[in-house]
């Protein structure tokens, strides 16, 4: 019989479409894990607890609390009193809410600091931190780098950017291990590109680099990196896509748009400034030299694997 003392434990800080899969991803290595959903204490008076299966605690909370609040003191206290009073790992996959009103700010660095609070609280010491390539903000088509000097550019970028420094600021003080995992276009079963790519093929500036991570690539180098072995006080940084960049046109004619239907659309706006489209090229040489290797090397598998009719000879064509 296993000795449950011995059993890992994780928290998951948004367990949707992404952190809900981490979640089942780390109960299925045999970790107990509780995971925390943000939601209004108005909507929620208390702490909602469940173990599925054994092994996933579901909890409501809002994780951006990192300090006593008044209003709701009685109610943050209950569901952080259903968690454990240590846990081994904290991953945290958060997004703006638009039903709750969330912006990039109140969201990205401000969650992470509520969590990482939380965990320093709870002597975790392996952290998680699924960022964007979106932080690198470019638009010229160049290779982007986890060494590279990042410049702020707009609000939705230097939230992430921000969030990025709160971790680097606190793994220096807390001596913990914390990896930022940079993801770059995340797609899978129920949030399919397809679609944006089957009317025309995009021509001139409209034809950017796009990178792409498949879900389940994600959820795995998540757990794969946790087991990674680092140094106290490490914080890692890794590309995390499939690491086949792929043009824009070259997507839209593997599935089957026609040249007749081109459209050439300036991403110049009328006040002649730039927009931020991202339009890079993301390499994960850093996370591949660990072992880890994506299931979808290339877009066109995983628009396969969602069960469209794909031309691949459209690459070898492209790489001519």
């Amino acid at each position: 019989m296993t000795d449950r003392r011995e059993v890992q434990k994780a928290m998951v800080v948004g367990p949707g479409w992404l952190g809900g899969a981490v979640a089942h991803e780390l109960a299925a290595k045999g970790m107990l894990v509780w995971t925390v959903q943000r939601s209004a204490p108005e909507a929620t008076p208390g702490a909602h607890s469940r173990f599925d299966d054994g092994r996933i605690a579901a909890l409501q909370g809002d994780i951006r609390l990192d300090g006593p609040d008044t209003q709701h003191d009685a109610w943050q206290h209950a569901w952080r009193e259903a968690l454990p009073a240590s846990f081994d790992h904290l991953v945290v996959c958060v997004a703006p809410s638009r039903e709750a009103g969330d912006d990039h700010t109140s969201t990205y660095p401000a969650a992470l600091r509520g969590a990482l609070a939380l965990a320093d609280e709870r002597d975790c010491r392996n952290i998680v931190y699924t960022s964007s390539t979106g932080v690198y903000g470019r638009s010229d088509g160049a290779v982007s780098r986890e060494t590279d000097e990042i410049q702020r550019r707009d609000a939705r970028q230097g939230a992430l950017l921000d969030a990025e420094d709160v971790l680097a600021d606190q793994s220096i003080a807390r001596g913990t291990r914390r990896t930022i995992l940079r993801v770059a276009g995340l797609y899978g079963p129920g949030r399919d590109p397809a679609g944006r790519f089957r009317t025309t093929i995009p021509t001139g500036d409209q034809d950017v680099w796009c990178n792409f991570s498949w879900r389940d690539d994600v959820v795995s180098a998540i757990a794969h990196v946790l087991a990674y072995p680092a140094a106290a006080g490490t914080l890692r940084r890794f590309n995390c896509a499939d690491g086949t960049p792929i043009r824009a046109s070259v997507v839209a004619r593997a599935l089957g748009a026609s040249a007749s239907a081109s459209a050439s659309r300036s991403t110049t706006p009328s006040s002649g400034r730039p927009t931020s489209r991202s339009n890079q090229r993301i390499p994960i040489d850093a996370l591949r030299a660990t072992g880890w290797a994506p299931s979808k090397p290339t877009v066109l598998d995983g628009l396969a694997a969602l069960g469209h009719r794909v031309d691949r000879t459209v690459l070898t064509d492209a790489a001519r």
